[in-house]
Parts: structure tokens; sequence; C-alpha cells
């Protein structure tokens, strides 16, 4: 049996390290590192405690709508709820579905501006 997060032959995403929870990829909200924990919160089930790394997940997932944020936060872009980027609490997201808070690392801010415009853009262009 596998101990990392992967794909089983009905293409969920599997994490066997936490009662082999399964989803569909594109049902991920949020995954949230925290020491050796990862929090993953979806569209349709309670949050998922895990171990292992985002990389796991940024070599899973494709590049869009998925995207690392900070270390510890990876986000999908089309759960973004509302943004906060330059607020009095810092810059963070407000996912849709989960209502859970991602955090947005300076380093991360235009790229993820960039890419969430053009992530909008293009669903308004495929209504």
């Amino acid at each position: 049996m596998k101990d990392y997060i992967y794909f089983n032959d009905e293409g969920l995403l599997v994490f066997p390290r936490s009662d082999n929870h399964a989803l569909e990829p594109l049902d991920l909200v949020h995954v949230e590192v925290d020491g050796h924990r990862i929090f993953v919160w979806s569209k349709h089930r309670p949050r998922i405690t895990t171990t292992g790394s985002l990389i796991r997940f940024e070599i899973l997932l494709p590049n869009d709508p998925f995207m690392r944020i900070h270390n510890g936060h990876f986000i999908n872009l089309s759960c973004v709820a509302s943004n906060n980027l330059y607020g009095n609490r810092g810059r963070e997201l407000i996912m849709r579905y989960s209502k859970s808070i991602a955090l947005v690392s300076d380093r991360k801010a235009i790229e993820f501006m960039n890419r969430f415009k053009a992530f909008e853009n293009s669903q308004i262009r495929n209504y």
C-alpha cells in the first residue's frame, strides 16, 4: 500500500494516511501545511488531515486551476471567494465552500493576481 498521496485507477486523489479518503481533483479547494500535518479542504467533505508535503500536490495537479501561493498554502483558483491582498490583516484569500483562509506570500502576490485575473477572464470567455 502506498503511504503518499496518489491518483487511483478511477482518477481520484487518494490520501492513504487519512483512512484512504479519496476525492475528485477539482473538488480540492485549499491545502495548508502546519508542521508535519496537511489539512485538505474540499467542496463536499469535511476537512481531511494527513501528512506529506505540498510538493506532492504540485506534482500531481495541473497548473491550471491550481497554484501554490505560499510555502504552506496551495489553492484551486476556481474556489477563491474573495481576496484581501492589500488589507490591514495581511495577504489572505477566503475560499468558497470551506470558508478556509489561505495566506498569500509577498513573493507570490503579483503572480497570484495575474493568474487569478487570467483565470477569471478565461471563465467569462467560456461562459
